[in-house]
């Protein structure tokens, strides 16, 4: 089974067209009803944990860089890359 725009880059194969215009898949998926607004309530609550994790993330790292800059006496810049390596870690 192959769908437009299918690329063959070599060997050789026959293929014969089962449906065509609104018979396709493209077409099944494009007629179906819209986002319910349950999904829409899912991605809302989503987003709002997403945020939540992000200030988390946020105020682990001010934490992290004030107790090595003022407690344990560390580099600016060497805590510096320890919050963004953290940060980043955290966010993937």
């Amino acid at each position: 089974m192959a769908y437009r725009d299918t690329l063959a880059t070599t060997g050789q194969g026959t293929g014969i067209v089962v449906s065509t215009w609104r018979n396709t898949e493209i077409a099944h998926i494009r007629s179906l009803p819209p986002v319910s607004s349950r999904y829409r309530l899912l991605l809302l609550i989503m987003r709002e944990f997403g945020r939540w994790l992000m200030l988390g993330i946020l105020l682990t790292a001010i934490v992290t860089f004030v107790f090595g800059v003022w407690i344990r006496n560390h580099a600016l810049a060497d805590m510096f890359l320890v919050v963004v390596a953290l940060s980043v870690a955290a966010r993937h």
